[in-house]
């Protein structure tokens, strides 16, 4: 399932969430043509939309290591505008350091 997230990421132009309809919590448990249907459902919207450049992801597993607000695997393609003058960067939450703060 896709769809427009709730809470795009301040700055982005496109900000899409895919959602496996079975609930699987591990990317490796989805099945290799799951696999295949969410690249083609990310390339599909990226043509429709005329993405040139963004970024693709997925959360997966315990919340305590990724930072997500769900266990349930989801994938994201995030998009922004084009490198400029005075133009700050997406940034996004992947998971936490290894390193402890000094």
């Amino acid at each position: 399932m896709l769809t427009e997230n709730f809470e795009p990421y301040k700055g982005s132009k496109n900000h899409l969430l895919a959602v496996s309809k079975k609930h699987v919590q591990h990317f490796e448990k989805l099945s290799p043509a799951a696999q295949a249907e969410l690249f083609k459902l990310f390339g599909d919207e990226a043509r429709k939309r005329k993405i040139l450049g963004g970024a693709f992801f997925m959360r997966f597993g315990d919340t305590e290591y990724t930072g997500g607000t769900v266990e349930h695997l989801h994938a994201q393609l995030v998009s922004g505008g084009k490198r400029g003058k005075n133009k700050e960067p997406l940034v996004t939450f992947l998971g936490y350091s290894t390193k402890r703060k000094k």
